[in-house]
């Protein structure tokens, strides 16, 4: 059951990373002219958002990994796990930044924090849409039942 669980959370952190792979390039292109950055190329940006998205994408899969594991240490550690697999994700993200853009730690944060900001509410967005089609399936199929 464990094993099927993680392919499961695979698959979709595998869905979620290319849907976000195409908008955080969007939002680099966008942030990298609004930050005045040197280099304003969608391939300096899709750079940065393959790679970002590749190194998100495995160190997701190491807690989806370790669910069996949670269960044993309880919810409080499993929290604590996966908010350092996300400060260690932003970390990674911001590095890329600062060395594909050739930029200081500063517009690199910022430039990160945007990115962030877009992502949290595009996927607030994305995340309704999916529960309302969710309901309506649901709906249309207590019809037929």
């Amino acid at each position: 059951m464990a094993f099927l669980e993680f392919i499961i959370a695979a698959a979709v952190g595998l869905v979620s990373t290319a849907i976000f792979f195409a908008i955080n390039g969007i939002v680099l292109k966008l942030v990298s002219g609004w930050l005045d950055f040197d280099d304003t190329s969608w391939q300096t940006a899709y750079k940065v958002a393959g790679f970002a998205a590749i190194a998100s994408y495995l160190l997701s899969l190491i807690p989806a990994g370790m669910s069996a594991a949670f269960l044993a240490m309880g919810r409080v550690a499993a929290f604590f796990v996966n908010a350092l697999f996300i400060v260690v994700n932003a970390v990674i993200f911001v590095w890329l930044i600062k060395r594909f853009y050739y930029q200081g730690w500063g517009k690199s944060i910022l430039a990160w924090f945007i990115v962030f900001v877009v992502n949290i509410v595009l996927g607030f967005i994305v995340g309704l849409f999916v529960a309302a089609m969710a309901t309506a399936f649901a709906f249309n199929a207590a019809k037929f039942v």
